[in-house]
């Protein structure tokens, strides 16, 4: 938590994004951070597909 602490103060004013976990949304949050996108994430496997 102190690397993470340090590193927002580090980056001052600059724009900061994130590769969220979804689970980690609320933590975000308490961070400061705001959800900027919606992202979906798409799974094959052709194992699957095969019957």
């Amino acid at each position: 938590m102190k690397i993470w602490q340090h590193a927002i103060e580090y980056a001052c004013d600059a724009s900061i994004g994130l590769d969220g976990v979804v689970l980690q949304v609320e933590n975000y949050r308490k961070s400061g951070f705001k959800e900027a996108y919606k992202n979906s994430r798409y799974q094959y496997r052709a194992n699957d597909s095969q019957g």
